[in-house]
This record gives structure tokens, C-alpha cells and sequence, in this order.
């Protein structure tokens, strides 16, 4: 089931993506699960038909100097991950292009 479009960019090769607001009650409710301020857990990516793990974090900040903000969900994995391996495997001419904007 796609949830939301993200475009490839140097942050989803190599550490994680960001869910937008209007997006995460569907991802939750597609995990089955919701997860507090400041609160990570382990998920499963699928990609084609592999799962790679990653991280789900609900971005712990002070909500007493933000008090309207609304919570920060990020999938987060690192940059030697195989997650991120696959990915710019998968995006090669995109992380080119990303490698020689970023000289």
C-alpha cells in the first residue's frame, strides 16, 4: 500500500526520511502501532521482498518551547546500513547526481 511519495535525496540514501505530518496517522495505522514523544521502535522495510531493518523515532524535543508543534516522525538507518546499501544501489544515477551537486 503506498502511504506518501518522498523524493530521493541525499538524507533517504544514506540516514532516513522524515514523514510528513498529514501522513502519520496512516503510517501509523498501517504499522499497528503509535508511539509516543520521544519514543522509537524497530520496523521492517520491505523492499523488493526483502526486509531491512530500520528505525521508527517520534523526535524527542522540549514541547514547553513549542508547546503547538506537532510530533516529528522519522525512519532513520545508517549510512553503512544494508538499507541504505540497497537504496543507492537501487537510485546509483541519483546518488551520482546528489554526490556532484553536494562538491
Amino acid at each position: 500500500m503506498l502511504l506518501f511519495y518522498k523524493n530521493v535525496d541525499y538524507s533517504v540514501l544514506t540516514a532516513g526520511l522524515t514523514i510528513p505530518i498529514q501522513h502519520q496517522e496512516s503510517v501509523f495505522r498501517e504499522l499497528g502501532f503509535t508511539l509516543e514523544h520521544g519514543q522509537r521502535k524497530q520496523i521492517q522495510i520491505l523492499i523488493d521482498g526483502t526486509p531491512y531493518p530500520a528505525q521508527i523515532i517520534n523526535i524527542q524535543f522540549d514541547k514547553s518551547k513549542y508547546p503547538t508543534h506537532r510530533d516529528l516522525l522519522q525512519i532513520r538507518y545508517s549510512a553503512k546500513s544494508a538499507i541504505a546499501q540497497k537504496l543507492q544501489g537501487l537510485f546509483a544515477y541519483s546518488k551520482e547526481q546528489i554526490t556532484l551537486q553536494r562538491q
